[in-house]
């Protein structure tokens, strides 16, 4: 039996995992955070008055409830300053666990672009995907949901469940982007027809290129100092592959800055080594 509706839009992104987007809500999770701090700065300040009431009390006891917790506790029910705690700490507890699950969502990257799109057009432009039971605003009525198409218009407040894996460095992101779209528009679209492509064969061809890159250049630049013989070309020579080598690491890989530095300093230490041992 054919599923339909959300069954079968979760049965599509099951299969491609990059695709199961869903919308952050920033904007009403921070009103709900701003709501929620409100009211506790609230209930803060009536337990203040509560407090100071209660070091006025003609009761020896009442007076002493700011200074132990084990009085405080027997009053229970009774005192104010206990019930108006206990209120507090429930609403502290959803503050928190409200404000650390925000964090969390912000720490998400947004959706990719490139997903976004795929997911747009399977909702909107199928007529075996999202149109069959979705809607645009000038659809109304009790029995449809609210527009999902508003949903998905602001990129910046989209998150996916899986992100691509292996995608941070720039040129990991354009041979998965716009190198791969030229290729399969000129080319491989003849091979593979519409087919997809893995993103962890895509990840390992990168690593690949990169790896391949960077061992050629070591290679590349022994070579280009065996045929100066001037010391001062050959410390100029290195310098320029040094800011070359240190440009790929930032373009194609995700290092820090200090690993790059690190990776940089170790190269340069293989040059300055040829040089003193080649030099006459």
């Amino acid at each position: 039996m054919d599923r339909t509706g959300y069954p079968k839009l979760a049965d599509y992104v099951a299969l491609e995992p990059q695709l199961a987007i869903f919308k952050r809500f920033g904007a009403l999770n921070a009103e709900n955070l701003y709501y929620m701090q409100a009211e506790i700065a609230s209930l803060e300040e009536e337990l203040r008055q509560i407090i100071a009431d209660d070091t006025k009390s003609r009761d020896r006891k009442v007076q002493k409830f700011s200074s132990s917790w084990r009085i405080l506790q027997a009053a229970g029910g009774n005192s104010a300053q206990w019930q108006k705690r206990m209120e507090i700490r429930v609403r502290l507890k959803e503050y928190n666990e409200a404000l650390l699950q925000c964090v969390r969502l912000q720490q998400i990257d947004p959706a990719d672009e490139r997903d976004l799109n795929t997911l747009n057009e399977w909702l909107w432009d199928r007529e075996d995907g999202g149109r069959a039971f979705l809607h645009d605003d000038s659809v109304k009525g009790p029995e449809y949901d609210a527009s999902t198409k508003d949903l998905y218009e602001e990129a910046k407040d989209l998150i996916p469940l899986a992100p691509r894996p292996g995608e941070k460095d720039a040129f990991t992101r354009f041979l998965m982007g716009p190198l791969l779209e030229f290729l399969n528009d000129k080319f491989l679209y003849r091979l593979r027809g519409n087919g997809s492509y893995s993103n962890t064969t895509l990840v390992e061809i990168a690593d690949t290129i990169v790896t391949v890159a960077a061992c050629l250049l070591l290679v590349i630049s022994t070579i280009v100092l065996y045929f100066i013989h001037s010391t001062i070309a050959r410390l100029g020579v290195v310098a320029a592959f040094i800011m070359v080598f240190a440009v790929m690491l930032k373009v194609f890989t995700k290092g820090s800055r200090i690993d790059i530095l690190a990776a940089a300093a170790a190269f340069a230490s293989v040059q300055v080594v040829f040089i003193g041992t080649t030099s006459t």
